[in-house]
């Protein structure tokens, strides 16, 4: 009788800490300050050094700004956008739409998009298995693109979590 190996995934205290702050940054409103530094590592279980590394990793993604004598300031969601730079293929360049599908190993996959019937079915084949679209599934679906032409940006935070992104220069 042989048994398969269990794959788990190893991550450091930064790892750790970087995503409990990456939930708590989203949860929080723009504008609005995260609890102070000596609260969150007591919170955390975690040394400031640790809290500090992963602060600085949400700093650089332009997610918060710290201020001396105010505290962590969590920015707009528009700042964080305007921090991304994703290396674009030259196939894709011609995309308006950009849908990041977060997989269970909080790998995001990418998919360039030129148009609205594109989105639609990378979102349906991201969010359904094949025949398993009914007219309420479709409703939602039709909802969640809608969304996203409307607005810009939009996250679904179903599963799999999809993110979905109007690309520079992709007005519609």
């Amino acid at each position: 009788m042989s048994t398969q190996p269990t794959i788990t995934r190893v991550t450091s205290r930064v790892e750790q800490t970087y995503d409990r702050l990456m939930a708590l940054v989203h949860a929080t409103e723009p504008g609005m300050c995260i609890p102070p530094q000596d609260e969150l590592a007591l919170q955390f279980g975690v040394s400031r050094t640790v809290l500090r590394e992963a602060l600085s990793k949400l700093e650089h993604m332009n997610m918060v700004t710290p201020r001396p004598k105010t505290g962590t300031v969590v920015n707009a969601k528009s700042a964080w956008l305007n921090s991304i730079v994703v290396p674009t293929p030259p196939a894709a360049q011609a995309a308006k739409f950009l849908v990041v599908v977060m997989d269970d190993m909080s790998y995001g996959h990418l998919a360039y998009c030129a148009d609205e019937a594109e989105v639609h079915k990378t979102v349906r084949e991201a969010m359904f298995s094949k025949g398993m679209l009914d007219a309420e599934h479709l409703k939602e679906l039709n909802e969640i693109v809608h969304d996203l032409l409307k607005n810009g940006i939009i996250e679904f935070e179903g599963d799999p979590s999809i993110h979905l992104y109007r690309l520079p220069g992709g007005a519609t």
